[in-house]
C-alpha cells in the first residue's frame, strides 16, 4: 500500500505548522506587544517616557500602518493599563463600564449588581453596547446604565481608585462617529485634570494628513495644556531595518542585507508594509523549502508510519535557519502589487500619469509630498519599480 497520501497529509500539516510560526515572526496588521520585538522608534519612545508626567493625556494619531497601536502598547502596558478597542457602536457606557467593574472597590456590590444587569453582561470583558441589544427591554437597560454611569460617577470612582489605574486607552478612536461621545471623552480628560488625578487618558486612531482625531469644539483649548498630540511619521530606513534585525536575533529568520534595504525602501517607512512583504517572502521560502524540510524528517516519518512510533515534532524556526532568497522577495512583491491593483483599479494609470518631479520624489525623495488618496500608493509605485528592475536583470 502506498504511503503517498500519508506523506502528502504530513507535508501539509508540517507546512501549516511552520506557517503558524512564521506568522508570529512577521505580523502585518497585528500590534506588537512584546518589548523585545518592538523595533524602531526606541529613542522616541524613551523620550516620551521620560517626559511623561502623572496625569498627562495623549492623542496618538496618523495614517494606518504606521504602528500607532504598537507604540501605544509599549507606552501603556501592565495590569493598571485599561484598553478599550472602539467600534462604530461604542458608547460612553461601553468604554468605562468594563474598567470600573474590573477594579476592586471602584463600585459597591449593590452598584456592581445594578450595572451588570444594566450592561447586559456579567464580568468585565463582555459588556453590552447598543449594537448588542436586540430587544426593547435591553435598550431600556442600556439607558439605565447610562444614567448610573454619568460623567461625575466615572470621575469620582476613577479618582478614588487612581492608585490602581495608570492609564485608560481607547484604541481605534476614529471608528467612533458620534461626536457626542468625543465630547464626553474630552470632558473626562478635563474632569480628571481639574481633580488633579494622576491617571492618563490616551486616544489612538487613524487620521489623514491635516486631520485631527478628536472632533469636539472644546478640544483645541486643551492641546498642550491637558493633551499632548503625538503624530507618528513613517520610519526612517534604520528604524525599518531594525524590524529585520530583531527577528533574526530572536527567531533566526534571516534576510540578506540587500533585501532588507529593498523592502525597507519599498515600505516608505510603513512598518505594516515591511511586515507584509517580509511575511510573504517567508511564505515563498516555505513553499520552496518544504520538500527539503520533509527530507530531513525521513527517519521520523519511517518511525511513525512503518514502526507506528511517536508523532513527528514540527521543527522550530531556529533549527530550520530560514534564509530568504531573491526569488522569495520577488514573489512577495508581485503578490503585493497584484493585490493592490485589484483593490485600486486605477493605480496603474495613476502611476503612469506621474510627472517627472513626482516620479523622482516617489523613487528617491519624500513620499509625503506626493498627493494621493491612499498612503500605500508610493509603496505600490516603488514595488512596481523593483519588479521592473528585477525583470530587466533576469533578461539574458
Amino acid at each position: 500500500m502506498s504511503n503517498r497520501p500519508l506523506k502528502a497529509r504530513e507535508e501539509q500539516k508540517l507546512k501549516d505548522e511552520i506557517l503558524d510560526q512564521l506568522k508570529r515572526v512577521y505580523t502585518p496588521g497585528t500590534p506588537i506587544t512584546k518589548p523585545a520585538l518592538f523595533a524602531g522608534r526606541q529613542q522616541f519612545l524613551e523620550r516620551v517616557r521620560q517626559t511623561r508626567g502623572a496625569g498627562m493625556n495623549y492623542v496618538i494619531q496618523g495614517p494606518a500602518g504606521l504602528g500607532k497601536t504598537s507604540f501605544a502598547r509599549q507606552l501603556f502596558s501592565g495590569p493598571q493599563a485599561f484598553w478599550h478597542t472602539a467600534s462604530e457602536d461604542t458608547d460612553f457606557v461601553s468604554i468605562f463600564l468594563a474598567m470600573l467593574l474590573s477594579i476592586d472597590g471602584a463600585v459597591t456590590e449593590t452598584e456592581r449588581t445594578k450595572l451588570k444587569k444594566a450592561g447586559a453582561a456579567v464580568g468585565s470583558d463582555a459588556i453590552g453596547t447598543k449594537a448588542e441589544f436586540g430587544t426593547e427591554l435591553n435598550v431600556k437597560q442600556v439607558q439605565v446604565a447610562a444614567q448610573k454611569l454619568d460623567l461625575n460617577f466615572v470621575l469620582d470612582r476613577v479618582v478614588k481608585r487612581e492608585k490602581k489605574i495608570d492609564s485608560i486607552v481607547i484604541d481605534e478612536f476614529q471608528r467612533i462617529k458620534d461626536t457626542k461621545i468625543h465630547t464626553q471623552v474630552v470632558e473626562v480628560i478635563k474632569g480628571l485634570a481639574d481633580r488633579g488625578a494622576n491617571v492618563t487618558v490616551a486616544l489612538v486612531g487613524v487620521t489623514t494628513q491635516g486631520e485631527e482625531l478628536v472632533r469636539d469644539p472644546e478640544y483645541p483649548k486643551y492641546l498642550g495644556r491637558h493633551v499632548t498630540v503625538i503624530r507618528l511619521r513613517p520610519m526612517t530606513e534604520s528604524e525599518a531595518l531594525e524590524i529585520f534585525q530583531r527577528r533574526e536575533t530572536f527567531f533566526n529568520v534571516a534576510f540578506p542585507p540587500e533585501f532588507q534595504k529593498k523592502i525597507s525602501w519599498m515600505s516608505c517607512g510603513y512598518p505594516y508594509i515591511v511586515h507584509k512583504l517580509a511575511l510573504q517572502s517567508c511564505v515563498a521560502w516555505l513553499f520552496r523549502s518544504t520538500a527539503q524540510i520533509v527530507g530531513t524528517l525521513i527517519v521520523p516519518l519511517f518511525r511513525k508510519y512503518i514502526l507506528r512510533q511517536k508523532e513527528i515534532q514540527t521543527p522550530d524556526l531556529k533549527t530550520l535557519s530560514v534564509s530568504i532568497e531573491r526569488g522569495d522577495v520577488i514573489s512577495a512583491v508581485r503578490m503585493f502589487v497584484n493585490e493592490y491593483e485589484g483593490n485600486h483599479p486605477s493605480a496603474t494609470e495613476r502611476l503612469q500619469g506621474l510627472g517627472q518631479t513626482e516620479r523622482e520624489r516617489l523613487l528617491s525623495g519624500s513620499v509625503d509630498e506626493i498627493e494621493t488618496d491612499d498612503q500605500y500608493f508610493p509603496c505600490y509605485g516603488r514595488a512596481k519599480e523593483y519588479l521592473k528592475s528585477a525583470d530587466s536583470t533576469d533578461v539574458p
